[in-house]
C-alpha cells in the first residue's frame, strides 16, 4: 500500500515539478528536446544515461594524485583538481628557472650524501649536507624527467630516502626538534614526487615501480613511524606547532601518493600494512579536532583519501570497521565540529573551520565505505546526517559534495530504523534549500536531472516519515 502512494504521489509532484522547471531551465521546447537535455545532464553529472533510469548504485574514481608543492597538480577521472599549497618552511630555489638534470654519476653521488654516517650522526653539518642534497634531488623530480625517475630508482634513491628518516627518527639528538621536522618534510616531499605519475600519467610504470619498492621495503611502516613523530600532542596543538603540523601534512601527502597506486595496493602492501596505517589515520584525525588552520585541513585531505584508498582495496572489513575500540565514524565527523576552550562542541550551524576540500575528501570517503557495504547500521548515518547537511549547506555549488551526499542520503533512507530521524535533522531543510535556488549561481551549477533527484529524495524522505509515524500508531 505504502509503494502504491509513494509511486502516486511521486508521479503527481514529478509532473507538478516538471512543467515548473521546464520553463525555467529549458524554455518553450518538445518532448524529445527535453529527453535530450535530461540525458545531457546526467552526462554533466558524471553519470552515463543507463543510470538516470533507476537509483545510482554506485560513484567512485580513483582518487587524484598530489603534487609536492609549487609543481602542479594532476587529477584522474572524474575527481576535481585540487593544489598541495603546503609551507615546507625552507628557502627553495627558484622553480621557474630552468634546471638542469644531473648525469647519472652526479645523481648517485646526491644519493650518497643523504645516508648519514653512524658516526658522524650527531653532526649539524652532516644534516645540513644531507638537507641540501634532498633539496637538490627533489627540484631535478619536479621537473618529471623520465631518465632522472629512471636512475632514480635503479640507484636505490626510495631505499637511501627511507634509510635516512629511519636513522633520523632514531637519533635521541633529533628526537623532538626542529631538525628532524625539517628533515622529515624533506624526505617526505621527494617521495610524493617521485611516486607522482606526471601529466597525463607519462611516468605511471615507472613512478609504480618506485612505490612498489618502497612498500616491499617497509616504507608504509617508517613513514608511519615519521607521522607519528610530528604528530602535535595536547601541548604542541594549544602552541599551534606550524613546523610540526607542516612536517605532518607531508608525511601524508606522500602517503597518499603511494597508496593511490593501483597494482602496489592489491599486490604489494599486506593487509596488516593497509590496517596499520587505517588506524594511524583514524588516530592523528582525532589528535586533530582541536586544531584549526588551512595546514590541518590539508593533512585531513591527504589522510581522508589515503583512508579512501585502503577501504577501496578492500582491506577493511565489516566486522573490523565496527570494532569496539575504533569509533571510527565518531572520530572522523568529530573533527569538523568546533569546540571552545572549555572542550564544549559547538553547533554545526557555526562549523566551518574546515576546508571545502577536506569536508569533500571527507565525504568521498564516507560514499566509498557505502560502496563496500561498511555503513550497515542505523546509527552509521545517524552519526554522519549532521556532517552531509553542513557540507551541503556550506558549500552547495560542489559537485562532489553534492552528488556523495545524496547517494549517503538515499541509502540512510533504507538503513536508519526510525525514519524521523531523517526528516527532523537539517539535511531535509538544506535539501529544500538546494531545490529552491532558482535566482542565486547555484542554478548555473544544479541541472534539470539533479534537481529532479533533490526532489524525488525529499518526497522519498517525508513519505517514509509518513508511514513510520503510521506504523507507531497502530
Amino acid at each position: 500500500m505504502i509503494d502504491r502512494l509513494y509511486r502516486r504521489l511521486m508521479t503527481m509532484e514529478i509532473k507538478t515539478f516538471l512543467k515548473s522547471a521546464r520553463d525555467l531551465l529549458l524554455g518553450p521546447s518538445t518532448g524529445m528536446t527535453r529527453k535530450k537535455t535530461i540525458l545531457e545532464s546526467a552526462r554533466d553529472m558524471s553519470l552515463s544515461p543507463s543510470e538516470t533510469a533507476g537509483s545510482v548504485t554506485r560513484y567512485y574514481s580513483r582518487s587524484s594524485q598530489y603534487e609536492p608543492p609549487v609543481l602542479v597538480s594532476f587529477t584522474e577521472a572524474n575527481y576535481s583538481v585540487v593544489t598541495a599549497k603546503i609551507d615546507v618552511l625552507f628557502d627553495d630555489e627558484d622553480k621557474t628557472s630552468k634546471i638542469r638534470l644531473p648525469t647519472p654519476i652526479e645523481l648517485s653521488k646526491e644519493l650518497c650524501k643523504i645516508v648519514v654516517d653512524t658516526a658522524d650522526c650527531n653532526s649539524g653539518y652532516s644534516r645540513d649536507k644531507s638537507i641540501r642534497a634532498l633539496k637538490n634531488i627533489y627540484n631535478w623530480a619536479g621537473t618529471k624527467d623520465y631518465h632522472f625517475l629512471k636512475y632514480f630508482h635503479t640507484y636505490g634513491g626510495v631505499l637511501k630516502i627511507l634509510d635516512f628518516l629511519t636513522e633520523t627518527i632514531k637519533d635521541p639528538e633529533c628526537v623532538g626538534s626542529s631538525i628532524l621536522m625539517k628533515c622529515i618534510v624533506n624526505a617526505a616531499n621527494v617521495i610524493t614526487s617521485v611516486t607522482h605519475p606526471g601529466k597525463n600519467g607519462i611516468n605511471e610504470e615507472i613512478t609504480t615501480k618506485i612505490a612498489i619498492t618502497l612498500m616491499d621495503c617497509n616504507g608504509i611502516h617508517t613513514l608511519i613511524n615519521a607521522s607519528e613523530e610530528c604528530t602535535p600532542g595536547d601541548e604542541d596543538a594549544a602552541n599551534n606547532n606550524t613546523l610540526q603540523l607542516s612536517a605532518l601534512c607531508s608525511v601524508w601527502l606522500a602517503l597518499r601518493n603511494t597508496t593511490c597506486k593501483k597494482d602496489p595496493m592489491k599486490d604489494t602492501i599486506s593487509k596488516a600494512q593497509a590496517i596499520t596505517l587505517f588506524d594511524t589515520g583514524i588516530n592523528i584525525i582525532f589528535q586533530l579536532k582541536s586544531v584549526d588552520g588551512p595546514i590541518v585541513s590539508e593533512t585531513l585531505e591527504h589522510i581522508f583519501i589515503t583512508l579512501h584508498s585502503i577501504v577501496f582495496d578492500s582491506y577493511i572489513t565489516t566486522e573490523y570497521f565496527h570494532s569496539n575500540d575504533k569509533d571510527i565514524l565518531s572520530k572522523c565527523s568529530e573533527v569538523f565540529i568546533k569546540q571552545d576552550n572549555d572542550g564544549n562542541k559547538s553547533s554545526w550551524e557555526e562549523n566551518s573551520r574546515r576546508s571545502e576540500n577536506a569536508i569533500k575528501c571527507a565525504i568521498h570517503f564516507f560514499n566509498c565505505c557505502r560502496i563496500k557495504e561498511l555503513l550497515d547500521r542505523s546509527s552509521d548515518y545517524e552519526i554522519l546526517l549532521p556532517l552531509l547537511a553542513i557540507g551541503l549547506k556550506t558549500f552547495p555549488s560542489n559537485n562532489s559534495i553534492r552528488n556523495n551526499t545524496l547517494l549517503l542520503l538515499n541509502s540512510s533512507c533504507s538503513i536508519i530504523n526510525d525514519k524521523k530521524i531523517i526528516k527532523d535533522s537539517d539535511v531535509i531543510g538544506v535539501l529544500g534549500e538546494l531545490l529552491n535556488t532558482s535566482s542565486d549561481s547555484n542554478i548555473n551549477v544544479i541541472n534539470f536531472a539533479e534537481r529532479i533527484r533533490i526532489h524525488n529524495l525529499i518526497v522519498k524522505i517525508r513519505l517514509l516519515s509518513l508511514w513510520f509515524c503510521h506504523r507507531l500508531r497502530k
